[in-house]
């Protein structure tokens, strides 16, 4: 019950540092598929999920050990196509014949960095500043 009443605040915090970054991580479009808040919905983020695009000039992997050796934690989005979990092999079900192609590509490039309410704007400039580190190295005025 404490911590409902600490919701608000929270969800506030977690929105304002979302956009903070998707904002941020805007510049880089072209290399990065950014999430989109749906109209009528309001989502309390705890993290912002990226997708690294298939043409982009570094592979997730790349873009991970960057941010995890600069003391950053990031997950994977390992979900992305369920149907490719080894869970899913032998459950009989419909699919596509075009299959799923957003899925699979959410499941080979997506990973999510931290946007939770415990973060302040010195955390948030870190991932900024970590991030334009790494991109110097494929566009040097990042």
């Amino acid at each position: 019950m404490v911590q409902l009443r600490k919701l608000k605040d929270y969800i506030a915090q977690r929105s304002r540092n979302f956009n903070l970054l998707t904002t941020f991580f805007r510049d880089f479009e072209d290399w990065l598929i950014l999430p989109r808040q749906t109209e009528d919905t309001e989502t309390a983020w705890l993290a912002v999920p990226l997708t690294v695009r298939d043409d982009a000039p570094f592979s997730r992997r790349e873009l991970q050990i960057h941010f995890e050796s600069n003391g950053i934690q990031t997950r994977t989005v390992f979900t992305g196509n369920i149907l490719r979990q080894p869970g899913f092999r032998d459950i009989q079900r419909k699919e596509s014949p075009q299959g799923f192609a957003n899925a699979d590509r959410v499941m080979r490039g997506g990973i999510l960095l931290g946007c939770h309410q415990g973060m302040d704007d010195g955390q948030v400039e870190s991932i900024r500043e970590c991030f334009r580190d790494f991109a110097r190295k494929f566009r040097p005025q990042a």
